[in-house]
């Protein structure tokens, strides 16, 4: 069937009597189901011969007409980005003979491709779909076609998935100005293109203005608000805002909305606040706060995330103390490391998780080298207890050992990466040998084998 409907469209210029008894549209159709790998070259076919018709937009219109998929069989018929703009350019060259409907659908279609390259991050098919969708509604309008309101609100989506703020704003005024009512997915979409820059003063502006037209102020915009009051530092206004709504009507991504990316300790209040009016806090919510604390590094907090959380019988398993974990690392702090990894349940303590212990135990340039000694101790026990057979755990292992003077054990580590079939790199082996120099002449008897671990020695 397949070569047979190959032969068809390939067996010469199409007459425009073929073309208005049907035939291409009976043709569309059978390219609609083809597989992605013939639909192609297929839908190439189907563009030269709509041409070799003259007027491919009068062409088009029949197949429309005749075919009952409408726009949609023809756009999915020649789907690569060059058939498709090659269709495009046809149809617009001829819009007299196009309905408002069937303009508005081509307007809708093509926006409703560039949400699918938008959801699949095809940046550049997206944006290339995104000034498709744009030119289209351009030019109808210049034709004088009656664009509809579901037209414009799929062109400010198309706008949002790109971040396009300032023209999502004109196409929406210029909906406004055409007494055409913007839905709720018009307005959610304008919000999304104003948060993706920052523009938060006129987000506020937009959600007034769904008030007073009576929509609920929920989900994907309501979102939006919290977290521009939350960066734009006004964390009391999302109180207020949370309080006409009612503390308990919140949903735990709200919640989580406003403790992030927040000044800490303005978000440890707002947490306290909406716990006192009885909001029943879950696991999302208090991860999302020990993330602040990991960007905050401020352990003390993190604890007392840790306490409240037993007091409201939250489980604190792997993933929670992993967070506290992180915290400990940021700092840098050997002591916080080693206590929670002993909190931490044995299945939960991959090689990934040791790799990130062993990062905080690293010391920083001005650290004392009592803190080093810790350190070193902890990097002992956690060998001891945890066997860690990974060559980047080892290899940041060994770092801190050498950094504390405890070259014995830095060389035994050495050699266990050696015994592994792992041979410890170069510049490792050097920093090892380094640390053994100044220790005492004793010391020299280490280097032949070490010397064996460099190359061409």
């Amino acid at each position: 069937l397949k070569l047979q409907f190959l032969y068809l469209i390939g067996a010469g210029p199409l007459s425009r009597e073929h073309v208005t008894g049907g035939r291409m549209a009976v043709a569309l159709r059978h390219v609609v189901v083809l597989p992605a790998a013939w639909r192609w070259a297929a839908g190439r076919a189907v563009v030269v011969q709509m041409r070799s018709v003259g007027g491919g937009g009068e062409g088009y219109h029949e197949v429309v007409r005749r075919g009952g998929g409408g726009i949609r069989d023809v756009l999915t018929a020649v789907d690569a980005p060059g058939n498709l703009l090659s269709v495009l350019r046809d149809l617009t060259a001829a819009w007299g003979v196009l309905e408002d409907a069937q303009v508005a659908e081509l307007v809708r279609e093509v926006a409703h491709r560039q949400q699918r390259a938008a959801a699949g991050s095809e940046d550049d098919k997206k944006r290339r779909l995104m000034y498709t969708a744009r030119e289209l509604f351009e030019r109808a309008a210049a034709a004088r076609h009656r664009v509809e309101a579901a037209s414009y609100t799929q062109l400010i989506v198309c706008l949002a998935n790109c971040g396009a703020a300032s023209l999502a704003e004109k196409y929406f005024a210029d909906m406004k100005q055409r007494q055409l009512r913007p839905s709720l997915l018009t307005y959610t979409a304008l919000v999304k293109a104003l948060y993706s820059v920052s523009h938060f003063l006129r987000i506020e502006e937009v959600v007034c203005e769904m008030q007073r037209e009576g929509m609920s102020v929920e989900g994907a915009v309501e979102l939006a608000l919290l977290r521009a009051y939350v960066q734009e530092g006004q964390v009391w206004r999302a109180c207020q805002t949370v309080s006409r709504k009612g503390v308990q009507a919140m949903s735990s991504e709200s919640v989580s909305a406003m403790l992030q990316g927040g000044n800490l300790r303005e978000t440890m209040k707002v947490f306290i606040w909406m716990k006192d009016r009885g909001l029943v806090m879950d696991q999302h919510v208090y991860l999302t706060l020990l993330k602040e604390c990991v960007a905050w590094k401020a352990p003390t907090e993190a604890e007392g995330v840790l306490m409240m959380m037993r007091e409201d019988m939250i489980p604190v398993d792997g993933a929670v103390l992993e967070k506290v974990l992180d915290v400990y690392v940021a700092t840098r702090d050997p002591s916080g490391v080693a206590m929670t990894l002993q909190k931490m349940p044995r299945g939960s303590i991959s090689e990934e998780v040791l790799f990130r212990a062993a990062t905080g135990l690293l010391a920083p340039p001005d650290a004392p080298p009592a803190r080093a000694r810790v350190a070193a101790e902890v990097a002992s026990d956690m060998l001891l207890a945890y066997k860690p057979a990974s060559a980047p755990v080892l290899t940041v292992l060994v770092r801190v050992l050498c950094a504390a003077g405890d070259v014995d054990g830095a060389e035994a580590l050495l050699r266990q990466m050696h015994r592994s079939g792992a041979p410890p790199p170069v510049a490792l082996v050097e920093e090892v040998k380094e640390a053994a120099r100044p220790v005492c002449l004793a010391d020299l008897h280490r280097f032949p084998f070490m010397e064996t671990l460099l190359p061409g020695v």
